[in-house]
């Protein structure tokens, strides 16, 4: 159950946890069969794509991406998990370790035996989804549901800015296609959706004190972002951007507004909407909606936090 909340708020809260997570996990599906579809079965897209690896700079040694390995991601998700024992979170720590392990098994199952990449302009292997991406976001959101309430919207502005730069490496280098890295980030919001649906209200917390804000920015960048890029798209084709080095900032700015969107939602999975319960006779903004102090006060609540 939810902990520090008024027995009288846990219900409630907790049917907006299910219907919230549900809506994320549907919404994520849908985008990284949408992105797969459009990116990778289609004709049309595939070329689109092919211009964006044309106008790369293939580095092989590129920053920042050759840290990912096998050895170092077993040490991120260590790391995790020890922030969220040292948290009193471990039934968190142990759902964020499960979406670090499931998201970089499945993006490999994937990307090498379920998925195909047909040949419709060109001979190339698949790459969806991006191994990398998986791992640098499926860290990110094991940090995110291990950080206590108070630092998310810190952590989730740090990993927005990550994974827009992992993006844009991936892309900038010619490591990966965009919906490579697109599909794998609502991949990874896809399986954290799944997983909390499982762990269900348990281990969750009230929110912090005060209006959120870190949500409101990051989509409204995101969104923003990914706008500006289709419009810039639309405004290339028409001829009035030139060609070159204009294409891969198009893509890297789309990709950037996704990040923030991924993000922005796995932020959102772990919000419950109450507050800590406060002594009776506190103002509604202390924590609780009007009268929820007084329920609080009359009913108990629970006092210690997984």
């Amino acid at each position: 159950m939810v902990r520090n909340v008024a027995p009288a708020l846990r219900g409630p809260m907790e049917r907006r946890l299910r219907r919230r997570r549900l809506l994320v996990l549907v919404s994520a599906v849908l985008g990284v069969a949408g992105v797969y579809g459009l990116g990778v079965l289609t004709a049309r897209g595939q070329r689109v794509e092919r211009r964006f690896l044309d106008a790369s700079v293939f580095e092989q040694h590129a920053p920042l991406l050759t840290v990912v390995s096998v050895p170092h991601l077993l040490i991120a998700a260590a790391a995790v998990a020890l922030l969220g024992v040292l948290a009193g979170r471990r039934l968190m720590a142990l759902v964020a370790v499960s979406v670090v392990a499931v998201c970089n098994v499945l993006g490999q199952l994937f990307k090498h035996v379920i998925l195909v990449r047909p040949a419709l302009d060109g001979e190339d292997p698949n790459t969806f989804p991006s191994g990398h991406m998986i791992a640098f976001a499926s860290v990110a959101a094991g940090l995110l549901m291990t950080a206590p309430p108070r630092a998310r919207s810190a952590v989730a502005a740090g990993s927005g800015i990550l994974l827009s730069i992992v993006g844009g490496q991936l892309l900038y280098y010619g490591w990966h296609r965009p919906s490579d890295i697109a599909g794998a980030m609502m991949l990874v919001t896809a399986v954290s959706a799944f997983a909390l649906m499982l762990a269900g209200p348990h281990g969750a917390q009230p929110d912090p004190p005060g209006r959120p804000l870190a949500e409101p920015v990051l989509a409204v960048a995101g969104a923003a972002a990914v706008l500006a890029a289709v419009a810039a798209g639309f405004a290339h084709r028409a001829g009035l951007l030139p060609e070159g080095p204009w294409v891969t900032v198009i893509a890297v700015c789309g990709l950037s507004g996704v990040a923030l969107l991924t993000v922005t939602a796995n932020l959102w999975l772990l919000r419950t909407g109450a507050r800590p319960p406060v002594a009776a006779g506190a103002s509604p903004a202390d924590g609780l909606p009007p009268g929820g102090a007084g329920r609080a006060g009359a009913q108990g609540s629970t006092s210690r936090c997984e």
